[in-house]
């Protein structure tokens, strides 16, 4: 099962990449779950509150098991639905994760200048985005224009 791995410390991913930014003890928003382990290792080794948002419905009883809260599913885990930001209005993020998600989305500009609010003064949004060169990137996102995000103002 592609949860039941361990996560690996010493492998310079999306994963690795991301936890080394990442303080103990912090407040987060994770947008994707992916595989779980990044989720995983920053609610277990570095005491972080993690509410997550993530489309897939088959990962319900794993995302809550380190979640402080989540929404999950096709309509309230749907991030362009906004449901989020109804649901966690009030609250101030140390970080919020973007996890191979913004280029699968329609307006990720629309999405990015949501989360602003949602950040602490000294907060800062992390995104890891999936290998965009892959040929199946191009064939599940023929309808979506692929620009590069640094080129958008927020």
């Amino acid at each position: 099962m592609k949860y039941e791995v361990n996560y690996d410390l010493y492998n310079y991913d999306n994963n690795e990449l991301i936890n080394n930014r990442i303080n103990k003890n912090s407040n987060i928003l994770l947008f994707g779950f992916g595989n779980g382990l990044l989720a995983r290792y920053l609610y277990e080794n570095k005491n972080c509150t993690i509410d997550i948002v993530d489309n897939a419905e088959k990962n319900d009883a794993i995302v809550e098991k380190y979640a402080n809260r989540a929404l999950v599913g096709n309509k309230i885990g749907n991030i362009e639905n906004f449901e989020w930001v109804k649901l966690f209005s009030g609250n101030l993020y140390d970080y919020i994760i973007f996890y191979d998600v913004l280029e699968c989305l329609y307006s990720p500009i629309h999405v990015l200048s949501q989360c602003i609010h949602f950040l602490k003064n000294n907060g800062s949004i992390l995104c890891s985005v999936y290998n965009i060169t892959h040929s199946s990137m191009y064939l599940n996102n023929s309808s979506k224009s692929l620009v590069p995000l640094s080129s958008f103002p927020l």
